[in-house]
């Protein structure tokens, strides 16, 4: 049986906030789709997107990519992003890769 990677995502608002679960795999299959996802929801007054990735299982550098691009469209609309209780593959990813100043990390 051949492994599917796989991502779920959903999205919820706290007042000007933006709060993305994500559940699964980021990498070169999922990430895209995921950051297109985030994308279409982030707007100009949006304060932060969260990213609470504690549920990702794998997080490459395509992973991290997504995380940088989400990011940047949020500063580019006058917020910012937030890790948010990341996982153990996603903080492994993050420290193995140079981050954008201003890209906030919560663990709790």
């Amino acid at each position: 049986m051949d492994h599917v990677p796989a991502a779920d995502i959903a999205f919820d608002r706290h007042g000007h906030d933006l709060v993305v679960d994500i559940v699964g795999e980021l990498d070169a299959a999922t990430a895209p789709e995921c950051s297109r996802r985030i994308a279409e929801r982030i707007r100009p007054d949006d304060e932060a997107v969260w990213l609470n990735l504690r549920c990702v299982s794998v997080c490459t550098p395509d992973g991290v990519s997504m995380i940088t691009d989400v990011h940047h469209k949020a500063v580019d609309r006058g917020g910012h992003a937030v890790v948010y209780r990341p996982s153990i593959a996603v903080l492994r990813a993050l420290r193995m890769h140079p981050l954008d100043d201003g890209l906030l990390i919560r663990t709790a």
